[in-house]
């Protein structure tokens, strides 16, 4: 799902593209405009589904509705970044790059996997591909990676506040990208949500 400014606007610049999407707004039950949301068509060569949104409040008003006046009890700072397979990654970045708009802004190689960052707002969206022929991420579906991550100001902090509340957390490690630190809670720890959850701290 991507925040837009103006829904209208970037649905023209998709349409001169060649992707045809509408937009409906959705209310609440008491009849509030929540936002408008547009469902793009299948676009394989983006690796992931894609869905638009322009909200119908302020970012204060919505983050003040959702937290109901609390802060996070898990010391999270803010997404980081989020991953997508991408059997054919360069197919898959020219795609990002011409029709949506979104380029390139960053590649870390490792012996088996090539990840391609691009920046949308502050967070990353990574489109992961293979970096040889023999690479186990050419046996991974294509798609959303399950994994969601997020930056923290102090790994260890957050490691043991994640412990204290029953969690099985490994201990942190260097992780591929250069100048951070992570660990990841497995998705089985946290209910049925089947999300792995990274902790990332920048080093």
């Amino acid at each position: 799902m991507l925040r837009v400014a103006d829904m209208s606007t970037v649905l023209a610049a998709l349409a001169e593209r060649g992707i045809q999407a509408t937009s409906k707004a959705i209310y609440d039950g008491e009849g509030r405009k929540r936002l408008d949301l547009a469902i793009l068509p299948d676009m394989p060569d983006a690796a992931s589904q894609v869905r638009l949104m322009q909200p119908g409040m302020s970012d204060d008003e919505r983050l003040a509705e959702y937290l109901g006046g609390r802060s996070h009890a898990t010391p999270l700072k803010r997404l980081d970044h989020m991953a997508a397979v991408a059997p054919d990654l360069e197919r898959s970045c020219r795609f990002w790059d011409e029709v949506l708009g979104v380029p390139t802004v960053g590649e870390v190689v490792s012996p088996t996997v090539v990840v391609r960052q691009l920046r949308i707002g502050d967070v990353m969206f990574e489109l992961l591909g293979p970096a040889t022929p023999d690479s186990p991420i050419r046996q991974r579906p294509p798609g959303l990676n399950s994994m969601c991550s997020f930056e923290v100001e102090d790994l260890d902090v957050a490691v043991a506040h994640v412990r204290a509340a029953g969690c099985a957390v490994p201990d942190p490690r260097l992780r591929t990208l250069p100048g951070t630190r992570v660990t990841t809670v497995p998705g089985g720890e946290m209910s049925s949500l089947n999300l792995n959850l990274q902790l990332l701290q920048y080093v």
